[in-house]
């Protein structure tokens, strides 16, 4: 509940878009995520053996995790602009 005089909390897809493409993309996406998969396949591959350390590892996962990151990145900002666009409909609809 917002305090009074404040303005509602925008829904969670009109922030991802006035945030930008951009910013989706790499810092949400390709650095939020594909990092924080670099990091825990990197641990994985230590705990099971595989890899004599975790910075090798991880740093053997990090094109994986940047590319499947933007990946999420971008899927993000396709759903975002999907709601959108069924809330301008929705607008459109109770206007006429």
């Amino acid at each position: 509940m917002p305090l009074p005089g404040s303005r509602p909390e925008a829904p969670p897809w009109q922030r991802v878009l006035e945030r930008g493409f951009w910013r989706t993309l790499l810092l949400k996406g390709a650095l939020g995520w594909g990092l924080t998969f670099a990091a825990l396949f990197g641990a994985v591959q230590h705990i099971t053996g595989r890899s004599s350390d975790w910075l090798s590892g991880a740093l053997d996962a990090l094109p994986l995790g940047l590319v499947a990151g933007a990946i999420h990145g971008w899927a993000v900002w396709g759903i975002a602009s999907i709601q959108a666009i069924k809330a301008r409909q929705r607008q459109n609809e109770e206007d006429e």
